[in-house]
């Protein structure tokens, strides 16, 4: 997962939107629900400080 400083919110927001509709669709690989599983507990927490940038 990226570290805070190089964290881009939406980058990551685009990438768990595909995953989700990917999810929605056909379902996804372990390591592609763990992508979306990771991606939204970051997507939250860099919500949560205000680091959208």
């Amino acid at each position: 997962m990226n570290t805070h400083e190089n964290f881009d919110l939406e980058k990551a927001i685009a990438r768990r939107d595909k995953l989700r509709g990917k999810y929605n669709r056909s379902g996804l690989s372990n390591t592609d629900y763990n992508e979306l599983l990771q991606l939204d507990k970051a997507i939250e927490q860099a919500i949560k400080n205000g680091d959208s940038k």
